[in-house]
């Protein structure tokens, strides 16, 4: 009887500490999704100007992944867990600069499918796009204009250090580096008027 007790005790012990355990509830995923949006512009199909092809936007490996970064050092950069982007970025950053380009007025259309229509075709590497603590967007590009045959016509690398990012609020970065876009398409709206 002792024995069968003790087994009892220990039992409910063991059941008591498990049950501790074990949730019947679902786990909450604090996992947060982020897109660019770029400027909000409509195609005019009366507007005058080139039409570009924006092809594939390169990334530098450590920026092809779904997580935002963070370069927190010079050398040493963080990878957040629960900070993501929506989509594939360079797909994202394809559209939003499309968008930031029309919004400048200067372009009649921009393609992202090679065609004998377009006037010109832009090639964009990003380097950076990251957060730099306390307050710095990051954005940092090469880009390269090329005439319909495929003659280098312009290259230039771009820089955009936006301040006023708030710490750790993701959206806000989120937001900030869409700005860098703007600045960048801005950038390249003026070489197309000088063309």
């Amino acid at each position: 009887m002792l024995i069968h007790l003790k087994r009892v005790s220990l039992l409910s012990i063991v059941l008591t500490m498990a049950a501790g355990c074990v949730s019947l509830h679902a786990p909450v995923d604090s996992t947060r999704h982020y897109l660019l949006n770029g400027a909000d512009s409509e195609q005019d199909p009366m507007a005058s100007g080139p039409v570009i092809f924006l092809s594939t936007i390169e990334l530098d490996p450590y920026l092809d992944t779904p997580y935002m970064v963070l370069r927190v050092q010079k050398y040493e950069i963080q990878f957040s867990d629960i900070h993501r982007w929506g989509e594939d970025l360079s797909d994202n950053i394809r559209r939003a600069l499309a968008k930031d380009l029309l919004a400048t007025g200067t372009v009649s259309g921009v393609v992202t499918t090679a065609s004998d229509e377009s006037d010109y075709k832009l090639s964009v590497q990003v380097h950076r796009f990251e957060g730099v603590p306390p307050d710095i967007a990051h954005l940092a590009v090469t880009w390269r204009l090329f005439d319909s045959q495929g003659r280098l016509l312009h290259a230039a690398r771009h820089s955009d250090r936006n301040r006023g990012w708030q710490f750790e609020n993701y959206g806000h970065l989120a937001a900030k580096l869409d700005e860098s876009l703007v600045n960048l398409a801005d950038a390249i709206s003026q070489r197309l008027l000088a063309q």
